[in-house]
């Protein structure tokens, strides 16, 4: 069956006018988001290899830059790092 994607943007519409007229409330959603935990570059290299993960796929998965993960390997700094990619690992 094909969409009508008039009529969809069309509802979509007159779904915002009235929630701007207070006749609706659209659906809202709420996130919890969790505290930074500092992990050290010695940290992230020994659970990258643990993984057995190239640098490539543990910076995907920190969600940060390879040649940001690469120069943190190489200046032994601190990172900071939510800690939901960490409890994902595996």
């Amino acid at each position: 069956m094909k969409r009508n994607l008039f009529a969809e943007l069309k509802e979509g519409m007159a779904e915002l006018a009235a929630e701007r007229e207070g006749k609706v409330t659209l659906r809202k959603a709420d996130f919890k988001i969790p505290d930074v935990v500092q992990v050290s570059a010695e940290e992230i290299k020994t659970l990258r290899e643990g993984l057995h993960a190239s640098q490539a796929a543990m910076a995907r998965r920190l969600r940060v830059h390879l040649t940001y993960l690469s120069e943190l390997g190489a200046r032994e700094s601190k990172a900071e790092c939510s800690g939901c990619c960490l409890d994902q690992a595996g």
